[in-house]
Order: C-alpha cells, then structure tokens, then sequence
C-alpha cells in the first residue's frame, strides 16, 4: 500500500528539515494528505518519502507504526 506524507512544523514552514521541530504525517490516500495540507498550509507541507526519511530516518528500516517522529493519520 503506498503512503503519502506530509511534514508539519510547530515553528513554522522556514526550518531545515533537520530540526527537531518538524513531524512527518502518513495518509493513506493523496486526496486525504492535500486536505489536511490545505488546511494547515501554515505549519504543514506535502513531501515525498524521501524527504520523510531525512525527518524521520527510521523509516528506512521500520514500519511508520514504530518509527520516532512519525504520525499515522486516518
């Protein structure tokens, strides 16, 4: 099943990905995933797994379930 992600920040869209501050979000679905995005266009941004990974590296190795910094959206 593939996943879509979205990144959020609680200081804002300016920070480097490398900053604590930053959560990755794991959709289900794009449509679900451009919702949410749209809705906190302030804080949040769609990002590709690749990006996810530089945010929360355990992705590389663990289910998004199991990994550090990592939310599972409905």
């Amino acid at each position: 099943m593939p996943y879509f992600y979205a990144a959020e920040s609680d200081k804002g869209l300016s920070m480097t990905y490398d900053s604590p501050c930053w959560l990755v979000l794991v959709f289900g679905t794009k449509e679900k995933r451009d919702q949410y995005v749209a809705r906190h266009s302030e804080k949040a941004e769609a990002v590709s797994a690749k990006t996810a990974q530089k945010i929360a590296p355990q992705l590389r190795s663990v289910p998004a379930r199991d990994a550090h910094r990592v939310v599972l959206m409905s």
